[in-house]
């Protein structure tokens, strides 16, 4: 994705970067028309000779200029020049054309607003390309706006005797930078459509990637526990074989021994027992599997906390406190009854382990959230180190010193085939928020 953002930045900057070149490409071209458009202009004024105004100017200083183009301003010359000046305007499509002295100083404006003598509007912002064309340089004032429209000004030189006696500035507007403007909010539109398609794309790759290793680290958790499962199946083939020998030995010696013997007493407890055991190793594989649909039923979450709870307090120690914080009214959820048990004593007995040592508080809350039963159990402990939070689910896999490493691994298994989901969250040295979330079935 990192590579993909890159590209779309590379491909944005390239754009922009052709966009500039075109821009600039489109400058030249107007100063070139204008620089041509200038020349022929002068080549107009030289015939047969340059008007005598100028003639008159030459070397003059910006005193005595001034008090000369005063003068002028009277003269018919004056008025044959600025009509002359006026039709080059207008023929050339130009926003003004005016001549100027050296020194920056109006001979002639084809727009009248500048009377002879005064000096140039622009003569302080242009002041560089006026001093090069007063050098003999053809000299141009970069692109700028003024309002919507981009102006630009070029500078000639007029050059009689080896010296320049003055200076002709035109001004043309880039009407066809309108087409460009538009161009630019096509690019700019283009950009902004690419970017988004492109986020749009990058966020399905992002989805499809996370769902492919999701569904990966489905797969890979699907094989622990049909691993689980298997090795509890022929656990349970073992263990159940020698169970039922020991019943039937147990059953024979009632038959054989009054009811109120020892030996009756001993084997009647060690029925008890026998059948105590295969009851966890049925219930060990029931829980290992899908949940039996005809033993869902509609079960009071909160109830089934409140009960689960109770027993544990009654093995706490006086070290560990436990609180309920439970909602007011009661959240169903359909699942096993047995199984929703089994989640939260497997989950509050783990709290109480991790507090064993220490002490401290363990917190079970219940609330509605989207839709969803969220039960957080909240313990002080030492909490899980960051580098084995990924692995607390993986079957057989324990922090504790006497654990089997099956308690979360079931857990997750029947939260998952309930439809919810189980997260832990866990700072070490501060404790640990375990979280499930069941889905919510109607009061009614």
């Amino acid at each position: 994705m990192v590579i993909l953002i890159a590209i779309l930045f590379l491909f944005n900057l390239s754009t922009l970067r052709l966009l500039r070149l075109f821009e600039a490409s489109k400058e030249n071209d107007l100063t070139r028309q204008l620089v041509a458009v200038g020349r022929a202009i002068l080549y107009d004024l030289r015939k047969p000779t340059l008007p005598t105004i100028v003639e008159i100017l030459a070397g003059a200083n910006e005193e005595s200029a001034a008090e000369i183009l005063d003068n002028f301003a009277d003269t018919a010359a004056y008025q044959k020049l600025v009509e002359a000046f006026g039709q080059y305007q207008r023929a050339n499509e130009l926003r003004s054309l005016t001549l100027l002295t050296p020194h920056g100083l109006v001979i002639v404006d084809s727009t009248r607003q500048s009377e002879p003598g005064r000096a140039y509007v622009f003569r302080d912002i242009d002041r560089a390309p006026l001093a090069r064309a007063a050098r003999g340089l053809i000299a141009a004032m970069p692109l700028y706006p003024i309002g919507d429209t981009y102006y630009k000004r070029v500078y000639l030189p007029i050059v009689s005797d080896g010296r320049v006696v003055a200076i002709l500035a035109l001004s043309a507007s880039a009407d066809y930078f309108e087409s460009l403007r538009d161009i630019q909010r096509r690019v700019r539109f283009q950009m902004i459509f690419t970017s988004a398609l492109f986020g749009l794309l990058v966020y399905l790759l992002y989805r499809f990637l996370a769902y492919l290793l999701n569904a990966e680290t489905r797969a890979l958790h699907l094989a622990r526990y049909e691993a689980m499962a298997a090795l509890a199946g022929g656990l349970a083939h073992e263990l159940r074989n020698p169970l039922s020998i020991m019943r039937i030995l147990c059953e024979e010696i009632l038959a054989e021994q009054p009811p109120q013997s020892t030996a009756a007493r001993n084997a009647r407890e060690l029925i008890a027992e026998i059948e105590r055991l295969n009851e966890l190793v049925t219930h060990f594989l029931s829980l290992s599997k899908p949940p039996d649909p005809s033993a869902i039923q509609k079960v009071a979450f909160d109830a089934e906390i409140r009960n689960a709870c109770d027993l544990i307090r009654k093995s706490a120690p006086a070290s560990v406190t436990l609180h309920l914080e439970l909602p007011p009214t009661p959240l169903y959820v359909l699942a096993d009854p047995r199984a929703v048990r089994q989640i939260v004593l497997n989950l509050v007995l783990n709290a109480r382990d991790a507090l064993a040592e220490t002490g401290g508080e363990i917190v079970v809350s219940l609330t509605e959230r989207r839709g969803m039963a969220e039960l957080h159990i909240r313990d002080t402990g030492h909490g899980i180190p960051r580098h084995l939070l990924s692995r607390v689910f993986d079957p057989f896999f324990t922090t504790k010193r006497s654990g089997s490493g099956l308690g979360l691994a079931i857990t997750r298994s029947i939260v998952e085939n309930l439809g919810g989901s189980i997260s832990i969250h866990s700072v070490e040295g501060k404790g640990t928020d375990v979280c499930v979330r069941l889905p919510l079935t109607p009061r009614t």
